[in-house]
């Protein structure tokens, strides 16, 4: 017996969920329609996953621990806090520009199943962690608190996924342009050939 085949169709099942969930929404997917983008039984799905909700998280996990790897790997040959915070915002975005169905879950939270919703917000929670982290390290200008700061970036971050077109900037250079905005305390924010004046 072939022990890589399990995984195998794991990874299969978690490939064409993410793009289920992703195009037509958790809520309008089932087991049946996942099966068959997988080319497997229903029932099968059940011996790799004991629930949509498991799948879900599945999913979410696969996508939180990529986003973590993405942003530790950019930011390890950065030496002052605020290249640091800067090179996790360009990973962040182009990870998500990369992948739209996975950015798509991610993003969803309204309409994430009451079921999965403690170990989804969990994992939420552990990657928003590196933001903490990498914020808390920035100077700040007096009176801006680190909290609001970091929602407000990874916001703003997010918000790219409604506007942004492929024909338009790289996301590396979207993301420099959305996070000089907030390196409030700089001179002036190179943004390769031009410069944002305060």
């Amino acid at each position: 017996m072939d022990s890589t085949k399990p995984d195998s169709r794991r990874h299969d099942i978690l490939h064409h969920a993410t793009q289920l969930f992703g195009s037509r929404g958790y809520g309008q997917t089932s087991i049946r329609d996942i099966a068959s983008a997988v080319g497997m039984l229903p029932g099968s799905v059940y011996y790799h996953f004991a629930s949509k909700e498991a799948l879900l998280a599945a999913v979410y996990t696969e996508g939180i621990e990529r986003s973590i790897a993405a942003v530790e790997a950019a930011i390890v040959a950065k030496t002052t806090p605020w290249d640091r915070l800067e090179a996790a915002a360009v990973a962040h975005l182009s990870l998500l520009l990369a992948d739209g169905a996975l950015a798509a879950i991610i993003a969803d939270g309204r309409n994430q199943p009451i079921a999965a919703r403690d170990a989804l917000v969990q994992q939420r929670n552990r990657y928003e962690a590196v933001f903490r982290r990498l914020v808390a390290d920035v100077d700040l200008p007096p009176g801006v608190q680190s909290g609001p700061f970091r929602l407000a970036l990874l916001g703003a971050l997010n918000w790219a996924l409604t506007w942004y077109r492929p024909d338009g900037d790289p996301p590396e250079v979207v993301a420099r342009d959305l996070f000089a905005v907030f390196r409030t305390n700089q001179t002036t924010y190179p943004l390769g050939s031009r410069e944002i004046q305060p």
